[in-house]
């Protein structure tokens, strides 16, 4: 549809950069030992929501239920027909709420929240947004970020993305990073990194348990 179409080539880094990121976010959560059902998600910068309702859909992925956050009232209704097809399924269970992501206000936590090729469309208060969305976060939940790296490739959003070192030092203030590679199980160490796009995941532990982890490095 002409939608459709609009919504695919209004951001060229979102649809090349981010792709279907399911299989990850499951690998992650079961690497972190989360519970393995009726877990809530938030997708912040989440499109259409194609995400959620994947894992929502998915039998073997324990995330039961989701809020999608997006500015784009175009995505709202690419969404709305999507839910829409497979309402039989998703009632009651999925939402999509629309706005800027440091102007998402809810009394709920969420045990999961993704933020995927997002953060260098909110450099204006990038720490607010980051803190916000932190705020929603269940203590030992996890939030799972995916920024695809700085390349002279994404021509019109090179001068937003961010290189390794400064995405890194962005997240840090918010606890230990272990990171993850889309085609690997488990976490792979800061040095393979280097420059390569890959999910970065904090848990949000105990503020004690932050400082003991922190005397232990």
């Amino acid at each position: 549809s002409i939608l459709q179409y609009e919504a695919r080539t209004s951001h060229a880094y979102l649809v090349n950069g981010v792709g279907n990121k399911s299989e990850g976010v499951k690998n992650i959560i079961k690497q972190n030992k989360l519970p393995s059902n009726n877990l809530s998600m938030l997708d912040i910068g989440g499109g259409i929501g194609a995400l959620l309702v994947e894992l929502i859909l998915d039998p073997n992925s324990p995330i039961s239920s989701g809020v999608v956050r997006d500015h784009s009232s175009l995505y709202q209704k690419i969404y709305n027909n999507l839910v829409e097809y497979y309402s039989e399924f998703l009632e009651n269970r999925i939402e999509f709420s629309l706005g800027d992501a440091k102007e998402f206000k809810t009394k709920e936590k969420y045990d999961i929240i993704t933020i995927f090729g997002t953060l260098l469309y909110l450099r204006k208060d990038l720490k607010g947004a980051l803190e916000n969305a932190w705020e929603k976060l269940k203590l030992n939940g996890i939030l799972i970020i995916h920024e695809n790296i700085k390349n002279q490739n994404y021509i019109s959003d090179y001068s937003k993305m961010f290189a390794a070192s400064e995405l890194d030092e962005v997240l840090c203030p918010f606890g230990k990073i272990t990171y993850f590679y889309e085609s690997f199980v488990f976490p792979i160490p800061r040095f393979f990194v280097k420059n390569r796009t890959v999910f970065r995941v904090i848990k949000k532990i105990h503020w004690i348990e932050k400082i003991l982890c922190y005397q232990i490095v």
